[in-house]
C-alpha cells in the first residue's frame, strides 16, 4: 500500500501539470500574433484575420461530422459489428488463462445474433471439469 503521502504528491503533480498545461495553451491560442521570419513582406493589416474554412474543406467535415453525430447517438451498428471480434479475443485469453473471473461474452454476443435474425438463443453448457 502506498499511504496517503504518495496521494498527495501524485495529486499536486497533477494540479501543477494542468496549471501548465493552461498556461501553455492560453500563450499558444490567445497570445500576441509572432510572424515566421521573413513573412514581413506580406501586406496585411494588423486587423485582417484569416477566413475560417474554405468551401472545400467545409465539404470534407461536414461528412465527418454528420457520423460524428450518428455514432454517437446511434452507436447500435458499430458496436454489434464489433462483438464478434470482441467475443473472440475474450475466448482466446480466457483459454489461454489469462483472465478467470471475466464473464463468458460469446453469450451476449449469440443473443444479440439471434435477436437481429429472431432464431431462439442456443444455450450452452460453461461446466468446468471442476464443477462436478
Amino acid at each position: 500500500m502506498l499511504g496517503p503521502w504518495f496521494a498527495f504528491f501524485a495529486s499536486t503533480g497533477v494540479v501543477i501539470a494542468a496549471m501548465y498545461l493552461l498556461y501553455m495553451v492560453g500563450r499558444m491560442c490567445f497570445g500576441p500574433l509572432v510572424e515566421p521570419a521573413g513573412h514581413e513582406d506580406h501586406a496585411h493589416d494588423d486587423n485582417h484575420l484569416p477566413t475560417d474554412l474554405t468551401a472545400r474543406e467545409i465539404g470534407v467535415l461536414l461528412p465527418l461530422a454528420a457520423l460524428c453525430l450518428y455514432l454517437g447517438l446511434q452507436p447500435t451498428p458499430l458496436m454489434r459489428s464489433i462483438e464478434a471480434p470482441i467475443a473472440q479475443t475474450v475466448h482466446l485469453v480466457q483459454s489461454a488463462g489469462g483472465v478467470q473471473d471475466m464473464p463468458v461474452v460469446e453469450d451476449a454476443a449469440r443473443t444479440h445474433a439471434d435477436e437481429a435474425t429472431d432464431e431462439p438463443a442456443h444455450e450452452t453448457d460453461h461446466t468446468t471439469e471442476g464443477d462436478h
